[in-house]
């Protein structure tokens, strides 16, 4: 079986490729940059170039492929990159779709990031090719972007509040949905994934506390703060706005859920915050990967 694999070379999509391999699928890496094709090659990929917004360039990706799995970035774009993606699905013949969502994805959400997944989610339903789409609460890898100033101020700065949201790691989503393209009974099914527990941001700043040996401090501060934060990452207006408006939801209590789904699709529970804090306690210290 011949998956195809966009985001390939992402948080999410490396761990997939990963976990597709150990379950004995070949793997057909769809690249954006050529560049970063290292990221994933290696016996059972395949790497290809393309991109969403580049009709052609899917159709060349498809070619061959049993099924596929569709990650892509929040953007005015994602809904239409999300019909080019089932355009090229159709012509090649695919049987199942994948596809990465987020936890408040409605074609009429209030929040951006939720219309703009909802509306690229209805794509895909409405495909006539059976689908799957997975909506993860929040990731625990989020936690990474505080690496600097867990190291310059021992604090992690945020506008959550006391709100609570059902934490999972990156490495689990990979795993669901590495099940989901290789096993039955997943079709026509929307997942909501967390893991064990929904912590708020003064809980998982105590997790890291422990699992590096030095505290850490959650600082509430203002959205205009937040924003500056993310676009001095180099990140887009457009990016940062989204990200407040997420994060403003999760202050407001709308994420906090546990969902039954990753453990029972895993046949396992899904890792815990405090098992992630360790596996990358050298990264939250500043000496190195973990590894």
């Amino acid at each position: 079986m011949t998956i195809l694999v966009t985001g390939a070379t992402g948080q999410v999509g490396m761990e997939l490729v990963k976990a597709l391999l150990a379950r004995g699928a070949t793997v057909r890496a769809l690249v954006h940059n050529p560049a970063s094709a290292g990221k994933v090659e290696g016996p059972g990929v395949e790497t290809v170039s393309g991109d969403l917004q580049k009709p052609e360039t899917l159709e060349t990706a498809m070619r061959g492929i049993e099924k596929a799995f569709l990650l892509s970035q929040p953007s005015p774009q994602m809904p239409q990159e999300a019909r080019n993606f089932v355009a090229a699905a159709k012509g090649a013949g695919v049987s199942h779709l994948v596809r990465l969502s987020v936890l408040p994805a409605m074609p009429d959400s209030p929040l951006m990031i939720g219309k703009l997944h909802g509306e690229a989610d209805q794509a895909i339903i409405e495909s006539g090719i059976p689908y799957t789409i997975l909506r993860p609460a929040y990731f625990m890898q989020n936690q990474f972007r505080s690496i600097p100033t867990i190291g310059k101020d021992s604090a992690i700065y945020g506008i959550l509040g006391d709100g609570k949201v059902g934490h999972i790691d990156a490495r689990d989503v990979a795993e669901v949905a590495a099940t989901v393209l290789t096993s039955e009974g997943h079709q026509g099914k929307i997942y909501p994934l967390s893991g064990p527990e929904s912590l708020s941001m003064t809980e998982v700043a105590g997790r890291l506390s422990a699992a590096i040996g030095r505290e850490i401090r959650y600082v509430n501060v203002t959205p205009a703060d937040v924003k500056t934060a993310i676009l001095g990452m180099g990140a887009p207006e457009l990016t940062a706005d989204i990200m407040v408006q997420l994060y403003t939801m999760i202050s407001e209590g709308k994420a906090d859920m546990v969902s039954p789904a990753a453990s029972e699709i895993l046949g396992r529970e899904p890792r815990s915050f405090d098992q992630f804090a360790q596996d990358f306690a050298p990264m939250f210290k500043g000496t190195g990967v973990p590894g």
